[in-house]
């Protein structure tokens, strides 16, 4: 979690995210990642969630989001936000990579990453 709020204040790492973003390119966030995404500017006007206990961070950091309390996961297109690490899972938004062509084979390989990742 900190290393994502170290994000927030990195400039440079928001305007990569803005950048990808322009690019079309799909972006998810897990846990307090949202706040990143948030603090990019990347979830004006949009609902999102984040773990539970910086549903007000996130509220904070940008008031037009529509922070989505007691999910698991938030799909809004081309951006994704999950709720916490433990929920990694469904962060990536079960069946997003078949809807985007990839089949369940990298379904299983993204969230085999994602724990690989963030939990171990």
């Amino acid at each position: 979690m900190e290393a994502a709020l170290a994000l927030v204040k990195d400039e440079p790492h928001l305007a990569w995210l803005r950048e990808l973003h322009q690019r079309g390119t799909v972006l998810a966030s897990v846990c307090t990642g949202s706040l990143v995404l948030a603090a990019a500017g990347l979830l004006v006007g949009r609902p999102a969630t984040t773990h539970r206990d910086y549903l007000e961070k996130l509220a904070k950091t940008d008031g037009s989001v529509a922070v989505c309390e007691g999910v698991r996961y938030v799909d809004d297109g081309d951006v994704v936000t999950s709720a916490g690490v433990g929920r990694h899972r469904h962060g990536v938004a079960p069946g997003r990579p078949t809807r985007l062509g990839r089949g369940e084979e990298a379904a299983t390989r993204l969230v085999s990453a994602l724990r690989g990742a963030l939990i171990g």
